[in-house]
């Protein structure tokens, strides 16, 4: 017989508080535990500052405990059952023909049991073993020997000499079993319920009221504990090395995640949310972790493990559980909104070599594996810098241990947030002012305090110029004007603008450490018309070079003025000091304008309660709808098509609404379907160290995978490179569509044979 639904509830419950005690003889490396005798749902609960329910019994009361290894046994005097439970559930692993009083174990690890009646008749002692179920008697109490009534309350000292008390009865014997019979060896004026010894002169017992009292040779009486709201404490043991944990309990309903198993959450007994594990089952393919409504609605969080956990999935569902509590469920932005989220792993290991390099997911991870595409994060164990793959892609690669990059890739990701750094004289992240709607960045003072959440505190975090002191080199050019000049010279931009000052030097602020994007036009065959565009663009000409691989072919090594507007720089309203500041300068936290950002898009998704989305309906969720599975590749000139495949999956909730491409699909007439934009797939983000600032890398070629919404009158994909405005790839989807019929025939969106 097993209760799956038993709880542990590891929530800091103050049922009681104890006194300061003195616990002297308490054996080394171990915790004090009692039961409480009085709660119809019994709990063992752990004696510290505060008694603390580390197991709840919702069959009935728990009157005595013991424990062997990780471990607990317990019984309800008033029922005829031996319980064991080591995790959520607990077990009946022996049924008695009459009640079980109490239960201890010897020196030898035997578990020993009692039934009584009081002043019925004798009561008896017996072994049992656990393993086979075998039962012997090996101690008849009989009541003349114990002055006419026993409750069944015993215990061995570390040499097995059997003791008994008389329970709750005032006064109270304890008497010690040898050859001629039961001898007194204590009596009080309390009772003396459950007892234990840690040495051969001391033992711990419960008062059947609110005391843990400690006896020292059977002389002398203290109290050790004091618990003011318990009502009957009825036993006391020692254990060490358990495994209980504080996990919280995420949906507030009084049971702890590690063994509830409709929460929705992925607790640390369980493979996945409520299912597999502690809550038995099988989980699907894409595991749920923490589910709050439907794929439709919700923007969906997929982790993949990179190959470096070796097959250890359950470090994977430790690390993902951390991560997610680490940064959605703490950041108070997406906290309040956190109905608004589900996450999802998938138990088939990826490939990221980094710093950027590598982006590799399961390439049935959207198709039979079934998991959803708003953020895809492929999560590593080694010591590698984490890094988005472009704008649009929604993939990136997070650290087990990097929770503020979470928040920080969401911000990218799903609510286009642009970065909020400026690294050592170098604006070399992500910039842009969103336009008709919140932004967190701005190209002048004017346009930060015309628009900012708090105006107020606006300042230029990326200047036109950067200076360098005579001592500190704080950028790549060196510390004189003939080093910034030189340095301008170098990377094609004006040289006049570098200026010396009393004690310092100060240059144009481009993005120096940057090289790229790369713009390889296929018209530029020779020098000269690259250097003629470059010149009509008012760029330098010194940046035209051979393309890296592709003969009579030239590029312009595209270094982009960080600050575009009259020189006035990039401005933000948002903190960047220590130690909570905005999580797009690296922090971990969603400044004003961040958070309004985020309040603005997840508006329309309804009002959180807690994990509860105010606004659903409560109706089934909706069949997956059609979508276009692309994998494309980008070198620096045209996209590739590396897979095109129709899919029943929920594309993303959001996609981005400004960067350097724009796709379409487009029907039979050419009208547009559905259009986005995403950013070049070469640009990968990577994320600041403790001793390295944020930067950007140029990957080439570079592959990006999305997932789009389809139907079947769309015909055409269409890639348009905005900066050069021209056309850069055009894909007939027909044939994807046809296959996609081919292969399941019967589905209603093709048409009939």
């Amino acid at each position: 017989m097993k209760f799956c639904r038993h709880i542990w509830n590891f929530l800091s419950v103050a049922l009681a508080v104890f006194s300061p005690a003195s616990l002297m003889a308490q054996p080394t490396g171990s915790t004090l535990y009692v039961a409480d005798g009085w709660q119809r749902s019994g709990s063992v609960y752990e004696a510290a500052a505060s008694l603390e329910p580390r197991f709840i019994n919702p069959d009935g009361r728990v009157h005595s405990i013991a424990f062997r290894d990780t471990d607990i046994f317990f019984v309800n005097a008033n029922r005829n059952f031996i319980y064991r439970t080591g995790g959520c559930s607990a077990e009946v692993i022996y049924t008695h023909k009459t009640f079980v009083r109490d239960i201890a174990f010897d020196s030898t690890g035997t578990l020993h049991f009692s039934e009584a009646s009081g002043g019925a008749g004798d009561g008896k002692i017996f072994t049992l073993d656990v393993e086979s179920g075998d039962v012997s008697t090996v101690v008849t109490v009989s009541l003349d020997d114990v002055g006419g009534f026993w409750a069944g309350n015993f215990a061995f000292d570390p040499n097995d000499t059997l003791y008994l008390s008389s329970g709750n009865r005032r006064p109270a014997m304890l008497m010690r079993h040898d050859p001629s019979g039961f001898i007194q060896v204590y009596r009080s004026e309390d009772p003396i319920m459950g007892f234990v010894f840690t040495d051969s002169d001391t033992l711990f017992f419960a008062d059947h009221a609110q005391d843990i009292r400690q006896l020292d040779n059977f002389t002398t009486e203290t109290r050790a504990y004091h618990a003011p709201n318990a009502t009957w404490l009825t036993d006391v043991g020692f254990a060490g090395g358990l495994t209980f944990r504080q996990d919280p309990d995420i949906d507030g309903d009084g049971q702890g995640d590690w063994c509830d198993c409709d929460d929705g959450f992925m607790g640390a007994q369980e493979n996945g949310a409520d299912c597999g594990g502690s809550c038995g089952g099988t989980c699907p393919s894409c595991v749920p972790v923490l589910v709050t409504g439907g794929n439709a609605q919700n923007v969906d969080v997929v982790f993949v493990p990179d190959n470096d956990y070796a097959g250890n999935f359950a470090r994977f569902r430790n690390d993902v559980r951390n991560l997610i509590m680490g940064s959605f469920m703490k950041e108070a932005t997406l906290k309040a909104n956190a109905c608004q989220f589900n996450f999802y792993l998938f138990e088939t290991q990826g490939d990221y070599v980094g710093p950027c390099q590598t982006y590799s997911v399961p390439s049935n991870l959207y198709t039979t594996g079934n998991c959803p595409k708003d953020q895809t994060a492929i999560v590593f164990t080694g010591n590698d810098r984490a890094c988005a793959s472009g704008i649009g892609s929604g993939l990136f690669s997070v650290g087990a241990a990097q929770a503020s990059v979470m928040i920080h890739e969401s911000g990218h990701a799903t609510f286009e947030l642009f970065d909020e750094y400026c690294s050592n004289g170098s604006c070399d992240g992500n910039y842009n002012e969103a336009t008709g709607r919140q932004s967190n960045v701005y190209h002048s003072a004017a346009s930060c305090k015309a628009n900012s959440t708090t105006p107020n505190s606006c300042w230029n975090f990326c200047p036109e110029t950067v200076c360098s002191d005579t001592t500190t080199n704080l950028a790549n050019w060196g510390t004189t004007l003939a080093d910034c000049q030189k340095w301008a010279n170098d990377v094609g931009v004006d040289a006049s603008k570098c200026v010396q000052e009393p004690t310092r030097v100060c240059a144009p602020n481009w993005r120096a450490k940057y090289s790229g994007p790369k713009t390889c036009d296929p018209t530029w065959t020779n020098l000269a018309t690259c250097q003629t565009w470059a010149t009509a663009h008012g760029l330098g000409t010194n940046r035209c070079e051979p393309h890296a691989t592709l003969a009579n072919r030239f590029c312009y090594d595209d270094i982009q003025p960080a600050c575009v507007d009259g020189g006035d720089g990039w401005w933000k309203a948002d903190r960047t000091a220590a130690p909570n500041f905005c999580t797009m300068a690296g922090g971990s936290v969603f400044e004003p304008d961040c958070a309004a950002r985020v309040a603005e898009l997840l508006a329309p998704g309804g009002v959180c309660d807690g994990l509860v989305n105010t606004a659903s309906s409560g109706a089934p969720a909706p069949a997956p709808p059609l979508a276009v599975l692309l994998e494309l590749t980008y070198d620096g000139v045209d996209f590739d098509v590396d897979r095109m495949e129709i899919v029943r999956n929920y594309p993303p909730r959001f996609f981005p609404q400004e960067a350097r491409f724009r796709l379409a699909l487009k029907e039979t007439e050419g009208e547009v379907a559905f259009e986005m934009t995403l950013g070049d797939p070469r640009i990968r983000h990577v994320f600041a160290t403790e001793t390295e600032g944020p930067m950007k890398r140029l990957i080439e070629p570079a592959s990006t995978t999305l997932l789009l919404p389809f139907d079947p009158g769309v015909l055409l994909l269409t890639i348009v490179d905005q900066e050069r405005d021209a056309e850069v790839l055009s894909s007939d989807l027909g044939g994807a569509f046809a296959g996609y019929c081919s292969a399941f025939p019967d589905d209603q969106a093709c048409p009939p044979d």
